[in-house]
């Protein structure tokens, strides 16, 4: 998993999580921002998997909060972006891969 403010990479944590438990990833820095990630993952089939989520971000003076959700395929990168694009400005990202434990 990668989280990106923009361009920048916020942080990159691997986890290992139990089906349909809550995890949580919560990052901060010197600056005051903060990143705050609660999901979990819920296999729907044997190439599946949803990844339901509550994000809250503050950074830059702003916060913005969104519970986003997606089905995906195991194995596969997703990504859930969220925020304002433009010349100068890119959204906040959570890239991921969610793979089934060995």
């Amino acid at each position: 998993m990668e989280l990106r403010d923009g361009d920048r990479l916020v942080g990159s944590p691997r986890l290992k999580v139990a089906a349909g438990a809550t995890s949580n990833v919560d990052i901060g820095d010197a600056a005051g921002n903060r990143y705050t990630l609660a999901f979990s993952v819920t296999p729907r089939s044997a190439q599946t998997a949803l990844f339901k989520s509550t994000i809250d971000v503050v950074a830059k003076g702003n916060r913005q909060n969104k519970a986003p959700w997606l089905e995906v395929a195991l194995g596969k990168p997703a990504t859930i972006a969220f925020g304002e694009e433009s010349a100068t400005a890119k959204p906040f990202r959570v890239d991921l891969t969610i793979s089934k434990a060995d």
